[in-house]
């Protein structure tokens, strides 16, 4: 069995009311950020796919997402691109 990791998720795209907010997740061992954003994307659309991410307060490039694996507790933020203004 694979263990589970919790992962709390953090949105913000201040005015969008369903984009906003904070959730734990838990999710399986081994995911990578860019995995986090296809599931998240299924869920709140296109959104997810651009925009400011972190985990950690860490900012990642989009191009690392596959490369970035996410460990239990991690803090992962999006901030979709029509937040930032």
């Amino acid at each position: 069995m694979v263990p589970d990791l919790s992962i709390r998720v953090r949105l913000k795209a201040p005015g969008i009311e369903n984009l906003t907010g904070q959730r734990e997740i838990s999710l399986r061992d081994g995911i990578t950020l860019h995995d986090l954003t296809v599931q998240l994307g299924a869920e709140f659309g296109s959104v997810v796919d651009e925009g400011f991410i972190a985990v950690n307060s860490e900012v990642i490039r989009r191009d690392q997402a596959a490369e970035t694996r996410l460990k239990d507790g991690d803090e992962v933020l999006l901030i979709p691109p029509m937040a930032l203004g």
